[in-house]
């Protein structure tokens, strides 16, 4: 999702500050003040969203090769070409090529590079030289989603789903899964063999997860959910 649909489905912007805010305040113990500024100083705090960049002055090398990663687009050599001079654009200028600078107060608040990445429903905060993210439910959004997924979780233990390191309210920190989105993929062999494994990955979830209840119960069960919802007694 592109920057111009997130400002049509939400206060963006106002979300993103009030949610980071939210972050150091929980995560790291700190009161910050947080917005825009062209050319403020920023050289720890970086934030990423397609299709624009604002950045700090110094890009780190895991977060150089995360961009490039993500603009490794399929569809079109074009824009493929465009996302990859984009990005050496930005990190080669030390952000000067950015849109816009985030800025926190205070700036001490930030004792090392931070990479922010906005999601449907949640913020992600890249720490690259630990190598973990921690994943934060944005301000507008209930956490229901977040508390269901730390369950399944936390409750089952796959190779291939990255561990939870550590979690809080509304929160959690996993270790960086490093490579190209199954998305953008290039590589055609790469992708089909991807794709192969993403769904034995999902069969295997499917196996070890699935409840075979009976029909009349979970019939009757799905009509007193909807007629709650509904308000019909």
């Amino acid at each position: 999702m592109n920057i111009s649909a997130m400002l049509e489905r939400e206060p963006f912007y106002n979300v993103l500050f009030k949610t980071t805010s939210s972050y150091f305040r929980q995560v790291h113990g700190v009161e910050v003040n947080v917005g825009f500024n062209k050319t403020g100083d920023c050289k720890k705090l970086y934030l990423y969203c397609l299709p624009s960049f604002i950045a700090g002055e110094k890009i780190t090398k895991g977060m150089r090769e995360f961009l490039y990663s993500e603009y490794n687009i399929r569809g079109s050599l074009l824009k493929y070409l465009i996302g990859k001079l984009g990005v050496f654009a930005v990190t080669i200028s030390h952000g000067l090529a950015a849109n816009k600078r985030f800025y926190i107060e205070p700036s001490e608040a930030v004792k090392k590079p931070i990479f922010i990445l906005p999601c449907n429903r949640s913020i992600r905060f890249y720490d690259f030289e630990n190598d973990y993210v921690d994943c934060m439910v944005k301000e507008s959004y209930r956490a229901d989603f977040m508390e269901n997924q730390m369950r399944f979780r936390l409750s089952n233990d796959y190779f291939f789903v990255p561990k939870v390191i550590e979690y809080g309210y509304r929160w959690y920190r996993e270790r960086i899964m490093h490579g190209n989105p199954l998305a953008r993929v290039r590589n055609q062999a790469a992708y089909r063999k991807g794709t192969a494994d993403a769904l034995a990955y999902m069969g295997v979830i499917a196996k070890d997860t699935i409840q075979y209840v009976d029909c009349g119960e979970y019939v009757r069960g799905l009509r007193d959910n909807i007629s709650s919802m509904l308000g019909i007694h």
